[in-house]
């Protein structure tokens, strides 16, 4: 058995179940999810479960699995500090390793034993041998398409290439995990070069949560579109949709970012990350890194 606890934000849910999907297939392996301690850990985020945003069967473990009883937590920091779950010997506890890379032993080890994951597991190595399950289980729903279509319709009716840019310009990951660098506007400066010596008649279509940074610090001397702030519920699945339409992408060291390129289904599809992900696995080999 495969359990895989969920946590963070949208991007770092997709990649959790990704990965742990790929690692469940691989080695024959039932697989559950722990939905709930990740997020009631989540004391200064306070991030909540995303993924029923999908049309997934997501099988939830049961209270023991993960730790949700009298005494869990305690016996989950011992658990994890062991590298067992306690009283279980053969019920594995894996931790996510720094510096953060793939581990294919987890491969090896799930194949004989059951397993807890913990981390982010954020390399598409993981899921590369059942990427067309995982672009199926994250399509987006007639919902969410729907909620979205006056923008969708100008991103792929537009007479430009849309060419997508994701600027991130805070840093969540701290802590426990370490820290995700901010990218600054060097990279962007490069990336726009590039990008518009390869698509003619481009428009970039902008995804931030700080416009004001991005028209006071990028030299965006092209026909640009800046994505319109959603609230609610749908708000983060709606901008990873309308991401999905563009025909090329620009991102930050963002997993959000990251599943919004990955997801669009173009003909020569570019994609410029920069080098600062946490994981040194992270950007499939024929993204361009900068």
């Amino acid at each position: 058995m495969v359990i895989a606890k969920l946590f963070g934000g949208l991007g770092n849910q997709m990649f959790i179940y990704a990965a742990a999907k790929g690692i469940a297939q691989i080695s024959n392996q039932k697989l559950t999810f722990d939905i709930y301690t990740g997020f009631e850990d989540d004391s200064r985020f306070r991030r909540v479960y995303e993924l029923k945003q999908f049309n997934l069967s997501v099988q939830e473990s049961r209270r023991w699995m993960s730790f949700r009883y009298p005494l869990g937590r305690i016996l989950r920091k011992i658990s994890r500090k062991i590298g067992f779950c306690i009283p279980l010997v053969n019920f594995k506890f894996i931790v996510e390793k720094k510096p953060y890379h793939f581990q294919n032993e987890i491969m090896r080890i799930a194949s004989f034993s059951s397993i807890y994951l913990e981390g982010y597991f954020q390399s598409y190595k993981y899921f590369s041998k059942i990427e067309a399950q995982i672009r199926e289980d994250f399509k987006f729903t007639k919902e969410v398409i729907g909620s979205v279509e006056k923008e969708a319709s100008f991103i792929t009716n537009s007479r430009y290439t849309p060419v997508a840019i994701g600027v991130r310009r805070y840093s969540e990951m701290k802590g426990e995990f370490g820290e995700l660098a901010v990218v600054e506007h060097d990279y962007y400066d490069a990336a726009i070069k590039y990008i518009a010596n390869k698509v003619p008649n481009l428009i970039f279509i902008v995804f931030s949560e700080d416009i004001d940074w991005v028209k006071k610090n990028l030299k965006l001397d092209y026909p640009v579109y800046f994505v319109t702030s959603k609230k609610g519920e749908l708000a983060a699945i709606q901008d990873m949709y309308l991401m999905s339409l563009c025909n090329h992408h620009i991102i930050s060291n963002s997993s959000f970012y990251w599943w919004g390129a990955y997801l669009a289904s173009t003909n020569n599809h570019i994609v410029i990350a920069p080098s600062v992900f946490l994981n040194k696995d992270c950007t499939p080999i024929d993204w361009v890194i900068i």
